[in-house]
């Protein structure tokens, strides 16, 4: 059970990682395209 919980997190963490990074790539870009 805490296995489970742990590879979870960890997944979730990782999601969560490329959402960030995702999103400044995002904003970066339309920074860029702004100027």
């Amino acid at each position: 059970m805490i296995y489970k919980l742990n590879t979870l997190v960890k997944k979730s963490f990782i999601g969560f990682q490329v959402y960030i990074t995702l999103t400044i790539a995002k904003l970066h870009e339309a920074t860029e395209n702004h100027t």
